[in-house]
């Protein structure tokens, strides 16, 4: 089952390159692409920003989730504290260990990341940090990828971790359940670059026609249209 996903993912309408292949911009072009977008992965906190200009349901529905949580978390901690338990070490400092956590979620995070490239046929993975903005990232170097691809490799790590996340609080009470639902509500905010890299795809006319790929020697993500 697994190798057929795998096979569905990396046999899609766009050509493959070499791995490494600082030359696959000047390809594309000449297959009809043309570069519409270049941004420095250190500005990924502007691309969001110009996203959030021009959302499509895709950021809508991800603004509301955001504010459920945030509507789950008061309305939980109310009938919590309304119960008895303290509003500082029973809801507030879990909680808050539960965002400081998030730290620890960075790894599995950009790893699923790497593995979601993998599975759309990439050789070769890296990862990244910008520590002044606390700005982490996979990247497949020269590795084109469509509106499908885009979806499983920017999402998988949103799914994944929130599942798992559910699962833990679902099974704990009390001061741990403030800890997992921390850990979810950061983790979920920490989403948003991804589900703007998404947006970006679905605001198009055809996001069919777009293609991205991460230029390992500029350190950049460049987005691509083709023409015809």
């Amino acid at each position: 089952m697994s190798d057929h996903i795998s096979s569905l993912l990396v046999s899609a309408s766009i050509p493959i390159f070499a791995v490494m292949n600082p030359k696959i911009e000047q390809e594309l072009i000449g297959q009809g692409y043309y570069v519409s977008e270049r941004w420095k992965i250190k500005d990924v906190l502007a691309f969001i920003r110009q996203e959030l200009s021009c959302k499509s349901y895709w950021l809508h529905g991800f603004q509301l989730l955001l504010t459920a949580l945030i509507g789950f978390g008061i309305y939980f901690s109310y009938k919590d504290i309304s119960g008895g338990a303290a509003w500082f070490g029973g809801v507030l400092l879990p909680f808050g260990l539960g965002m400081l956590a998030m730290i620890f979620m960075v790894i599995p995070h950009e790893f699923i990341h790497g593995m979601a490239y993998k599975a759309t046929g990439a050789k070769k993975v890296v990862y990244g940090a910008d520590w002044t903005k606390l700005v982490f990232h996979a990247s497949a170097p020269f590795h084109p990828i469509n509106f499908r691809q885009m979806l499983v490799v920017a999402l998988s790590p949103f799914v994944v971790l929130t599942l798992l996340l559910v699962l833990g609080l679902s099974g704990s009470t009390g001061t741990w359940w403030w800890f997992f639902y921390g850990l979810l509500a950061m983790h979920t905010q920490g989403c948003f670059g991804d589900f703007a890299m998404v947006n970006f795809f679905a605001r198009q006319q055809d996001p069919e026609k777009w293609i991205t790929f991460d230029d390992a020697e500029a350190e950049t993500f460049v987005l691509l249209v083709r023409e015809r």
